[in-house]
């Protein structure tokens, strides 16, 4: 499982059957994120900018992962593992 938080847009599409759809860059990074939970053998992945949110060290242990790199953007996401 990958978790990340961000802006997102939804927009319902559709004339006859309506449907939502979203759109938005964390949906991107949060998929990316996923991506590396058999890499590096871990069933839950967060953003470090997001783990900041939350008040999970006392209760999990915590893992530096290393950097995701964005592909076409200067930032890096640090990640962390998390595992009871």
């Amino acid at each position: 499982m990958g978790i990340h938080g961000g802006n997102l847009m939804t927009a319902e599409v559709g004339t006859i059957k309506k449907e939502l759809a979203y759109h938005g860059d964390v949906i991107n990074t949060t998929a990316r994120i996923q991506s590396k939970c058999n890499e590096f053998k871990q069933k839950i992945i967060i953003s470090e900018e997001l783990l900041a949110d939350f008040n999970l060290h006392n209760n999990y242990i915590l893992e530096h992962l290393g950097k995701l790199t964005h592909r076409g953007k200067n930032e890096e996401i640090s990640l962390i593992g998390i595992k009871k």
